[in-house]
C-alpha cells in the first residue's frame, strides 16, 4: 500500500502530459532522429509546400508547483511529431484549463504535424 501511495505522489508531482496521435493520409514518413521542429501559429504562416503527417491532441496539467500550460503541451508534442517524420507543427487551437478545486489547471493544443515536400 505504501508503494502505491508513493507512486501516486510521484505522478502528482510530475504533472500530467498526454499526447494523442492520429496519422493522416496514406503516406508514412521515416522518424526523424534529429528532432528540430518548427512551430507555426497557423496554416497561413507556412511558406513551403507540405503534406499533413499527423494530428496531435496534447494536454498538460500539474500540481501548483509546476502547473501545466499550453506551451508545455506543445513542447511535449514535438517528440511525437518527430516520430511522424514531421518538419513543423501548425497550431490549430490552444486551450487553457482553469485551476479548480480538484485539479491544478493546465493547457492543451490541437496541432497538425507537417512534412515539407520540397527538399530544402
Amino acid at each position: 500500500m505504501l508503494k502505491l501511495i508513493l507512486v501516486c505522489f510521484a505522478f502528482t508531482l510530475c504533472g500530467c502530459l498526454k499526447v494523442g496521435v492520429t496519422r493522416l493520409g496514406q503516406a508514412t514518413f521515416q522518424e526523424k532522429a534529429d528532432c528540430n521542429i518548427e512551430v507555426l501559429p497557423s496554416k497561413d504562416a507556412v511558406q513551403r509546400p507540405y503534406v499533413e503527417a499527423c494530428l496531435l491532441d496534447t494536454t498538460s496539467g500539474g500540481p501548483p508547483i509546476s502547473p501545466g500550460t499550453a506551451a508545455k503541451a506543445i513542447e511535449n508534442a514535438k517528440y511525437y511529431a518527430c516520430q511522424c517524420g514531421a518538419d513543423a507543427l501548425i497550431i490549430n487551437s490552444i486551450q487553457t484549463y482553469p485551476h479548480g478545486i480538484l485539479d491544478w489547471g493546465g493547457g492543451g493544443a490541437i496541432l497538425t504535424a507537417i512534412k515539407y515536400t520540397d527538399q530544402k
